[in-house]
């Protein structure tokens, strides 16, 4: 199929080889900038270390304990066995970005069992940091 020269696109226009010498000098200088970069060794780096894990799931999925204090089970994945992970003083909970008690934070996730969680948790302990819910579109505001 032909197009007119009236419709066909800027980049059309051009040749191949003009396109080619484009894309290959792209490439050069991206190799050649890297080996550069890599090697300075001038700028201190820092170690990087996960300070915390998480978890996204729907309110439904989630077990909370019966208290604030206690233990929370969650399944990372559809096909994974469930973690169970520790919610205590320290745990911070968050609806839509208000803070909440561990009571209005279990009766939102009972009625909303559509609502996004987001858990953060150390691993190394298994310590529940922060919960975040986020509640999804009413039908009104979608």
């Amino acid at each position: 199929m032909t197009s007119s020269p009236r419709t066909s696109l800027p980049w059309r226009r051009r040749s191949a080889a003009s396109m080619l010498f484009a894309v290959s000098l792209t490439v050069a200088l991206a190799v050649a900038a890297s080996p550069g970069l890599a090697a300075d060794r001038s700028m201190p780096m820092a170690a990087l270390r996960v300070l915390e894990h998480s978890i996204e799931t729907r309110a439904a999925e989630l077990r909370l304990p019966a208290t604030g204090v206690g233990r929370l089970t969650v399944a990372p994945c559809r096909d994974c066995r469930s973690l169970a992970l520790l919610t205590g003083a320290a745990t911070r909970s968050f609806v839509d970005g208000a803070p909440v008690t561990p009571d209005v934070l279990r009766r939102t996730l009972l009625a909303e069992p559509d609502a996004s969680v987001a858990l953060f948790y150390r691993r190394s302990s298994g310590e529940v940091t922060r919960i975040l819910v986020t509640l999804p579109l009413a039908p009104a505001r979608r």
